[in-house]
């Protein structure tokens, strides 16, 4: 009977089934346009990118009209629904919805993804980076769809109960918080609700679940229209709970062990503080003195910053280090910063003379830059107990280092060059001096995460320049960056980089060498360090 339903529910879509198709099949076709003489033609890029945007977005909105009309068909609040006429049970209308869902909207968005990383030069990066950043977004929408389509008589009731409630919800739900947080410490509340294990996880199934058995239960009660819509209402309050509560980064696993005499060194301790009037505010500052968190010992997040340092090190090694877990003297978890990898590391360490060394031994350095660690937080969490903290103070933090070795690229240095990284691509669109300072332009186009990194910082990597007569090296800096995506699939942009020290008249730089250093990850190394804060003489 199940299969029979999905027959029908086929045969009512026929038509927009086949316009879906031709809406995903456009997409591969834009992009196969990378294989011809196109794919480096620079305004080709600007209209791939406008064409992915405007093509996603109606394939959300296409998915949406489809899923809403194939529900409302057997919906309840129409006489001559399909299913009233025929003894079928209700879970058999539920299942074949969701198998319409499923094989029709879900499964070939996901294989377009994946032919999409195929097509395009650089491999298949693209497609599992895009893949998992539409995944969520099309699989809410797609289950508000059936849900909103099983409480609504017509497209416009239905499209306003997918986007604009959700919506409304949202920010309800911020006003909400916002005000009770001047009288109750509604974050604090929600960061202790984190010590539940998979409560996140337990929140967006048992809202999924709900969904379902409440679209299940109105097949034999029509009338209780509106009693269904506000259980939906419930639903969706349990998705923005899931959303609201803190994050908890999972402790990565170490993939390799350090060289012999690595050491990880802390030292020049500081105090933050994050007062929250409310909610989603932040006004601090950061001092050197533990006076700074008994000034005010309520209402804030309290922080500790270190530099952390690395010895013992391959001098071409660059690191990632980030504090994943904090614990105080008595075992209680402290929230860690929520910054991630501070990708500006690698970027610090580069211009140091001991590296730039290491990549080329006979190199003349201009300013030379001696790299002593970077300023790391710790941790930032309320439930320090100020008022209780006696000096010296004790804590347990876990560190997380990814380390990186370096691969010298040789890319040329002319602007009709064609550089392919790979997942990017390049353009030089020209050279020109400002000061003292050699600056190159680029413009880019990437497919998946490695592919939008280039631009941003140069993360995976930088570009240096080498003059072969003076011997002289710079790494370039980052000074203006423009850039935008597709949804994480497709990025264009255009970012520039400047050189210092490298004094060459404009009929000589066609003799410098351009190197791109990229940044390839040797593994990670965990491990847990004790430390005390000392007294404050």
């Amino acid at each position: 009977m199940i299969l029979h339903l999905l027959k029908n529910d086929i045969r009512y879509a026929r038509s927009s089934l086949i316009a879906w198709g031709g809406l995903l099949g456009l997409m591969l076709l834009m992009i196969g346009g990378l294989r011809t003489s196109l794919g480096w033609d620079q305004a080709y890029w600007g209209f791939l990118k406008f064409g992915f945007l405007v093509g996603f977005l109606i394939q959300i909105l296409f998915q949406a009209l489809l899923v809403v009309k194939n529900v409302q068909k057997e919906n309840l609040q129409n006489a001559t629904s399909y299913w009233l006429t025929r003894p079928i049970g209700r879970g058999h209308v539920l299942a074949s919805k969701l198998l319409f869902w499923l094989l029709f909207i879900m499964l070939p968005q996901l294989v377009q993804c994946a032919l999409i990383g195929a097509v395009f030069p650089g491999g298949w990066s693209g497609a599992l980076y895009g893949a998992g950043t539409i995944w969520f977004a099309i699989s809410l929408i797609g289950f508000f769809s059936v849900l909103a389509g099983s409480v609504t008589k017509d497209v416009g009731q239905a499209f306003v109960v997918v986007f604009a409630v959700p919506f409304g919800l949202v920010v309800f739900g911020h006003l909400l918080v916002k005000g009770l947080g001047r009288f109750i410490p509604i974050e604090l509340l929600l960061y202790s609700l984190t010590s539940i294990p998979y409560l996140e996880t337990v929140l967006v199934v048992g809202a999924f679940i709900a969904g379902l058995f409440i679209y299940w239960q109105q097949m034999h009660h029509p009338s209780k229209r509106w009693h269904h819509r506000l259980a939906y209402v419930g639903v969706l309050m349990l998705f923005l709970l899931a959303g609201k509560l803190p994050s908890v980064e999972s402790v990565p696993k170490s993939t390799m062990s350090l060289p012999e005499g690595a050491t990880l060194e802390l030292s020049q301790f500081m105090f933050t503080r994050t007062d929250r009037p409310f909610p989603g505010s932040r006004s601090g500052s950061v001092d050197y003195s533990i006076q700074l968190w008994r000034d005010k010992p309520t209402g804030s997040d309290y922080g500790l910053k270190a530099l952390v340092e690395w010895d013992g090190l391959p001098a071409d090694w660059l690191t990632q280090t980030e504090s994943v877990r904090t614990y105080d003297s008595e075992g209680r978890w402290l929230r860690e910063a929520t910054d991630g990898w501070q990708k500006s590391q690698q970027l610090e360490q580069a211009y140091g003379v001991d590296y730039l060394r290491a990549l080329f031994p006979d190199a003349e350095i201009f300013e030379p830059i001696r790299h002593r660690g970077a300023s790391e937080q710790l941790f930032l969490s309320p439930l320090v107990r100020v008022k209780e903290l006696e000096l010296p103070a004790e804590f347990t933090s876990v560190f997380a280092t990814r380390f990186y070795s370096p691969e010298k690229i040789r890319v040329p240095l002319d602007p009709a060059a064609k550089i392919d990284l790979g997942a990017t691509r390049l353009r030089m669109e020209g050279v020109s001096r400002q000061a003292k300072d050699l600056v190159l332009n680029f413009n880019y186009l990437g497919v998946g995460q490695l592919g939008s990194e280039i631009g941003s910082e140069l993360k995976e990597g930088y570009f240096a320049l080498r003059d072969p007569a003076t011997k002289r090296v710079a790494i370039g800096r980052q000074n203006s960056r423009s850039a935008s995506t597709a949804f994480g699939l497709l990025t264009t942009g255009h970012f520039e980089v400047s050189f210092r020290g490298l004094d060459v008249a404009a009929d000589e730089i066609a003799r410098l060498e351009l190197y791109y250093v990229k940044q390839h990850l040797v593994g990670t190394y965990v491990d847990s360090v004790q430390y005390a804060i000392p007294e404050q003489e």
